[in-house]
């Protein structure tokens, strides 16, 4: 883990030692919960990290937003602490397997995000993504890496699964909204032989 570490590019939030050890401690938690690694960006403002949630039934991948709340300086320091802001996102990819399907995705509107506590969920055409924001001291990790990184793992399973139930939710209120409005359609169609007739 330490060697895939020192593959990133020698950016100035890169290089703190603390950013480096919330960087390394996610990999090694999601890992620990089943969610191998598949992609990395890292940028001067935030890393992006991505996993592959293999051992979820419908979250397709996640992706982790590291971000310092305060900046690296002595004074946001003393103002703020070592805070580190953790944007969890989860996606979950709609299954096209038809052309009606194809079809259904295609008119998807993307409207505003949907909320459910700290959650917000946003439609896209193809995906649903769900995101909530976790807010950790990075002190920890420099004082005892590994009690951190066991409280890191629980934090990360309860974020995902927080994720998965806001996106259960969605799909129930989505499917019921499909057939209030398929419902409408049907009764429509049904009255219109009758206004014709009279």
């Amino acid at each position: 883990m330490h060697d895939l570490i020192r593959k990133f590019p020698a950016h100035a939030s890169a290089k703190d030692g603390r950013n480096e050890l919330v960087i390394g401690e996610v990999i090694r938690a999601m890992a620990r919960l089943g969610h191998p690694s598949i992609l990395f960006r890292i940028r001067e403002d935030r890393q992006v990290l991505s996993f592959r949630a293999a051992t979820h039934p419908t979250i397709t991948t996640l992706h982790v937003f590291i971000e310092r709340v305060a900046g690296s300086t002595v004074l946001t320091t003393a103002m703020f602490g070592n805070r580190v802001s953790l944007h969890v996102v989860a996606e979950q990819r709609l299954r096209l397997d038809n052309p009606a399907e194809l079809l259904r995705a295609a008119r998807i509107q993307c409207g505003p995000a949907w909320q459910q506590g700290e959650v917000r969920v946003a439609q896209e055409q193809s995906s649903t993504m769900a995101s909530i924001r976790i807010h950790l001291e990075s002190d920890p990790f420099a004082q005892s890496a590994s009690n951190a990184a066991g409280r890191l793992a629980e934090t990360m399973a309860s974020a995902i699964e927080t994720l998965s139930n806001a996106l259960d939710a969605h799909a129930a209120e989505h499917a019921a909204e499909h057939a209030a409005e398929h419902a409408a359609a049907h009764a429509t169609e049904q009255s219109t032989p009758e206004d014709a007739g009279a």
